[in-house]
């Protein structure tokens, strides 16, 4: 398969990512209520949605660019430098999102996919780049 096509499969799936946090950010039953009075009284807030979304679309085009960048054989040191970026902003995610509605648990679950999937594609290739550097091919003689 091409790097190309994995990169807009990649970017179907923020998509779906972003509209899925647009849709269960719009339903009342996403909110903890005590009572329906409180219900009644709620106000959508919509700048909070666009920071979540926002977040999600930014975070997973960086994902993009650090894992289908042209030169393969940095991945491992760009996703070192993503992870930097990425570990941090997951781990307050998931400390904020007990306290929060649906769409921000939500928000702290694709930051904890993003970590893993750009940890775990950074760990592939940097075993793969220390086995080439330690063990390099070597030409038999035929």
């Amino acid at each position: 398969m091409p790097r190309s096509f994995l990169a807009l499969c990649f970017a179907g799936i923020i998509a779906l990512a972003a509209g899925y946090d647009l849709y269960i950010s719009l339903k009342p039953e996403a909110f903890f209520f005590y009572t329906n009075s409180q219900v009644e009284r709620l106000q959508y807030a919509s700048s909070h949605v666009v920071v979540t979304i926002s977040s999600i679309l930014i975070s997973g085009l960086v994902t993009i660019v650090a894992l289908f960048y042209q030169r393969l054989w940095c991945l491992w040191l760009r996703s070192a430098v993503i992870l930097i970026v990425l570990v941090p902003w997951a781990y307050f995610s998931l400390m904020g999102a007990g306290h929060g509605p649906e769409y921000v648990h939500f928000h702290a679950l694709w930051a904890l996919f993003l970590v893993l999937v750009v940890a775990f594609a950074g760990l592939g290739s940097f075993i793969t780049f220390v086995c080439h550097t330690i063990w390099p091919r070597t030409k038999r003689a035929v």
